[in-house]
């Protein structure tokens, strides 16, 4: 069991980056963050409050994070339409699963999703 629950570490982290002035003071926060984890023996837990602290973070400076998910690698044309179909600022990650079969899954900020892939229309037809 943690001494802390990840998402007081990642609020704390995110609160502590937030008022970093620069990079060499961030990278500090950050170092000064990890030894308290290990001296807490809290390691375990660091994905997760990896993942709060970014949602944290996002939503603290109003910037959006998209995930777009395709079956196979997408061509450099291609991501760049759909880099220039997402208008919002923020953050562009891709990724390959294979269980899509075809199409795309584009998530926004972890929560909003556009699942336009072939598994997910054979799901809605069959089930």
């Amino acid at each position: 069991m943690p001494k802390y629950h990840p998402k007081i570490y990642s609020q704390a982290l995110g609160f502590l980056l937030g008022q970093a002035k620069n990079p060499a003071s961030q990278e500090k926060t950050i170092d000064n963050f990890l030894l308290l984890v290990k001296k807490n023996r809290d390691q375990k837990c660091l994905k997760k409050t990896l993942f709060f602290t970014e949602k944290f973070l996002l939503k603290k400076f109003g910037l959006n994070k998209f995930t777009v998910a395709s079956a196979r690698e997408l061509s450099v044309g291609q991501k760049k339409a759909i880099g220039a179909a997402i208008k919002e600022e923020g953050r562009l990650d891709w990724q390959i699963e294979p269980k899509l079969i075809a199409g795309l899954k584009i998530t926004k900020n972890y929560n909003q999703e556009l699942n336009l892939s072939f598994s997910h229309l054979l799901g809605k037809l069959f089930n």
